[in-house]
């Protein structure tokens, strides 16, 4: 019988190096590969950063490979962390000379992307939100508010009698026997899951507070007004496109490049100010939108030629006509440039086509297809017919002249669509010829396979 020895000095480092030599020729043969990066620490106070990779294989295929995650004893300076980031590319054999990074937004990441090298270097879209978020939570009337919920919700879970009291009244009240959700300061969307819970328990935890077991002993815990629970769901509704905006972001299948600018678009646009705004909503919106409106700045260009290329944002509809007329033609001229190279070399020229795409994507979760329907579906489903043009620019746009304008015939919604990178996949093999792709694959290849939110 092998010993356990045996088995952690030999057999599991075997097996490591098996699996790390087939994600090195892997990566080694990727054209674009992106890395995702973020510092943690343990429990034991251990500092640790993980490194993970992301690029589209010749099948179309978005590949994630979680490269390494190491103890950094040195001082986490951006150049430290940037020549890391150089040794974890020539210990993994990553070719590509300017690899695409995705980090926090740290001063620190901010140096090692230009220690590194990296190009481009965006900003995690997740963190990003978190960090304008919280700074809607922390106004005043906001921060006041959920400071009384965290005393009631920290009450019931110091409380086990308490507690048990709150699942007789939900028992009672025929409410879902859901535990109460302490928020972690750090994480914005924490917050608003304890307000949405404390709002549909609200009826229990009134009644449980009524009880007599219970009046005697809670003499610091004040009870919500009806101007609260107002407040509260005010705070709520406004938050929600957020929640559902970290949520669709933090999808690791498929490339979420190409929804960075529709969706920041689309949450500017949810933080102007309104009428009916009440004083609390017009100041969380006001500081929200003043540090949203600041982010990505200056990356723009490469934001729309994402979403241009992504079939669920191909008209672009968030941008005003002349600026999408400046995008499409970036990208004809950027993609007719490899496709006139192969032409020349294998001496033969491609027909126009047009390629309708007839598939679902079955595990989809629920929650991802409602956030995605609900953000994008009411503003993002005008059709606009355009006229044909070369075919550079025809492939750049070809939803316009398959009837696949916005959405691709036959779906409704922004939910029932493949990912961008599966939708190049199937148009590749219908390419005629024998020609592997059109001329917009590669591009697509290039820009795809960024994923724009840490996932640690």
């Amino acid at each position: 019988m092998p010993s356990r020895p045996h088995f952690s000095q030999h057999c599991i480092p075997a097996l490591y190096e098996s699996l790390k030599n087939n994600v090195k020729t892997s990566l080694s043969q990727a054209d674009r590969v992106a890395m995702t990066t973020d510092s943690w620490t343990s429990c034991s106070n251990q500092s640790y950063i993980t490194i993970t990779s992301h690029f589209i294989d010749c099948d179309w295929k978005l590949k994630t490979f979680v490269l390494q995650t190491r103890v950094m004893h040195e001082a986490h300076t951006g150049k430290n962390i940037g020549q890391l980031l150089r040794d974890a590319c020539v210990e993994w054999s990553i070719t590509d000379p300017y690899p695409a990074l995705v980090t926090d937004n740290a001063r620190n990441m901010v140096v090692a992307g230009q220690e590194a090298k990296s190009s481009p270097h965006l900003l995690c879209f997740a963190h990003t939100l978190n960090l304008s978020s919280q700074k809607g939570l922390g106004v005043n009337g906001a921060s006041r508010l959920l400071g009384k919920v965290r005393k009631i919700v920290g009450y019931f879970h110091r409380s086990p009698h308490a507690n048990h009291v709150l699942q007789e009244k939900q028992s009672i009240l025929e409410l879902p026997c859901h535990k109460l959700i302490q928020d972690v300061i750090t994480r914005w969307n924490s917050s608003f899951d304890m307000l949405e819970r404390f709002l549909e328990q609200q009826s229990a935890i009134v009644a449980t507070f009524m009880s007599k077991d219970l009046r005697k002993g809670v003499v610091d815990i004040s009870l919500l007004t009806d101007q609260d629970i107002v407040a509260m769901e005010d705070i709520v509704k406004l938050m929600e496109p957020m929640k559902m905006a970290t949520t669709v972001m933090c999808e690791e299948d498929q490339p979420t490049i190409s929804v960075v600018a529709p969706l920041r678009a689309k949450l500017l646009n949810h933080l102007q100010p309104c009428d009916e705004d009440t004083t609390l909503v017009a100041e969380m919106k006001r500081v929200m939108l003043e540090d949203f409106s600041s982010r990505y700045k200056g990356i723009e260009e490469t934001l729309n030629k994402a979403a241009a290329l992504d079939p669920r944002f191909k008209e672009l509809p968030y941008l005003e006509k002349d600026v999408r007329e400046v995008v499409f033609a970036n990208l004809a001229l950027e993609a007719t440039q490899p496709q006139n190279e192969m032409l020349t070399e294998q001496g033969s020229s491609s027909s126009d086509m047009a390629t309708t795409i007839d598939a679902t994507n079955p595990d989809e979760p629920p929650q991802k297809k409602k956030a995605m329907d609900v953000l994008f579906g009411d503003s993002f489903a005008q059709k606009q017919v355009m006229s044909k043009e070369e075919k550079a620019r025809e492939e750049i746009t070809k939803g316009h002249s398959c009837g696949a304008l916005m959405y691709l015939s036959p779906y409704e919604t922004p939910s029932q669509f493949i990912g961008p990178a599966l939708r190049e996949r199937a148009s590749q093999s219908q390419a005629p010829g024998g020609l592997q792709g059109n001329c917009a694959g590669s591009l697509s290849k290039a820009v795809l396979h960024l994923q724009t939110a840490c996932p640690f």
